[in-house]
């Protein structure tokens, strides 16, 4: 696990860089249904690097945060 977490770590961007793009987004959402991202970037749904099943689980995952507030 710790390195998972260290390798997560490499990879971050201080919050105020990471915010930025999901802002832009939220701003200016794509025409698409669905789209991902990456560091702003859009990434092709049949692209390798786009993993169905976590989407789902951020989905499920998201939507019961919101249910809650």
């Amino acid at each position: 696990m710790q390195a998972r977490v260290d390798a997560i770590r490499r990879s971050a961007q201080p919050v105020e860089e990471a915010v930025r793009p999901l802002a832009a987004v939220l701003d200016d959402p794509p025409d698409a249904p669905l789209s991902a991202l990456v560091r702003g970037v859009p990434l092709g749904l049949d692209d390798p690097a786009f993993a169905v099943a976590p989407a789902r689980r951020l989905r499920q995952r998201t939507e019961r945060l919101l249910a809650a507030v």
